[in-house]
């Protein structure tokens, strides 16, 4: 049972089986609007032959069934490329609409090619058109196996049930029972083989995307804090100051430096610094993205954070808290001149752009801003 429901059963993993539904939809959607379309045209002329025969055999019993058969054609054709139009503008996103579409299109098309084969054995004993309709929708649409299998099982079972009622011969119904259900089965893996591979294309690309994800994760990433680097600082000031400039808002900047961070390098030693680092880096990435900011690893043991449409009372607000939070972290520093504990200094600028103001010029008031609140008592927001 196990093999059967994994030969069966094909999906992809649960966390993307809505993105993957919806591709293979979209798939299915334009191959039907192009199947439709190009049925009407064929079977508006068959039916018009059919009806314009000049050998008058259009009354014959397996001629009329024909032409009802190019007139069920064209009307549910046009039935469908209506719906396919409608869902496609209105973007379903409906996944028990979008298997009804797809099962309905691909059942009619088996039955109707099904129907054809049943009137072709009141005069030629074939098959043929059955087993293009099944070939044809085995390859030109992506359904899940199961689906495939239930619709040629059903309308297989119509078709043989027609078959042995219909065809008086039975050498030509026993080879055209064994071709059809070869078909059948044949047909089904080859669409459960189709199936399988467009699941693995899937995969592969969404491996693909998480590792160019990682890549992009990573170039923007401090490989020692995990905090944003200064690459990530550069595009995010470029892109704050485009908008700012556009909508006239103003933009503000806090830049922080940890309080005589060489002398707690040089007397707990690197790796205590670097998780000192890892702490502040923490705790200001945490409340950065509470206030809808990017924070990065400005250099060193410096760190900077961009805040758009952020006034000068609100930027200072935001750096006093984060001047606390550093220090409520209580990292021991027995030789910092101005605590027993790890502390900061910040500065903060405030401006709206202008064609004249350079992002250079807006950087060197923060960090003319930061100058002060160290040159002072440090452990303090200075803002200009």
């Amino acid at each position: 049972m196990d093999k059967i429901k994994e030969c069966i059963f094909i999906s992809v993993q649960d966390k993307y089986k809505e993105e993957f539904r919806s591709e293979n939809f979209e798939i299915n959607l334009s191959m039907g609007k192009t199947i439709s379309k190009v049925f009407i045209i064929i079977e508006v002329i068959m039916f018009i032959i059919s009806i314009t025969d000049i050998k008058n055999l259009v009354f014959k019993v397996h001629n009329m069934y024909y032409t009802v058969m190019y007139a069920l054609m064209i009307i549910v054709m046009i039935v469908f490329l209506i719906l396919f139009q409608k869902v496609g503008d209105n973007n379903c996103n409906n996944t028990m609409m979008m298997r009804i579409i797809e099962i309905s299109f691909a059942g009619f098309m088996v039955l109707w090619a099904a129907g054809i084969s049943i009137i072709d054995q009141l005069h030629y004993g074939q098959t043929v058109v059955y087993i293009a309709g099944v070939i044809f929708v085995a390859i030109a649409t992506y359904l899940e196996p199961i689906f495939v299998l239930a619709i040629f099982i059903f309308v297989h079972t119509i078709f043989i049930v027609c078959l042995f009622y219909i065809q008086k011969s039975d050498t030509i119904l026993f080879g055209n029972f064994i071709n059809t259900s070869t078909i059948i089965v044949v047909s089904w893996y080859i669409s459960r083989k189709q199936f399988k591979n467009r699941i693995s294309q899937f995969n592969n690309r969404k491996i693909i995307e998480q590792q160019n994800k990682e890549l992009e994760r990573l170039s923007y990433t401090d490989s020692l804090t995990g905090s944003y680097n200064r690459y990530k600082f550069d595009e995010v000031i470029e892109n704050t100051w485009e908008d700012s400039l556009v909508h006239r808002k103003p933009i503000s900047m806090i830049l922080l430096d940890i309080d005589y961070f060489k002398q707690y390098n040089d007397n707990y030693g690197h790796p205590a610094g670097d998780e000192c680092l890892k702490q502040v880096a923490k705790a200001i990435s945490q409340y950065a993205k509470k206030i809808s900011a990017i924070a990065s690893r400005y250099g060193g043991e410096e760190f900077a954070i961009v805040l758009p449409n952020t006034n000068k009372e609100q930027v200072f607000s935001f750096a006093e808290e984060i001047r606390k939070r550093i220090e409520d972290l209580a990292i021991p520093h027995e030789y910092s001149s101005v605590s027993k504990h790890i502390t900061v200094s910040l500065g903060t600028y405030t401006v709206v752009p202008t064609d004249k103001l350079a992002i250079k010029k807006f950087i060197y008031m923060a960090d003319k801003a930061l100058y002060k609140a160290k040159g002072t008592n440090r452990n303090n927001v200075v803002s200009l």
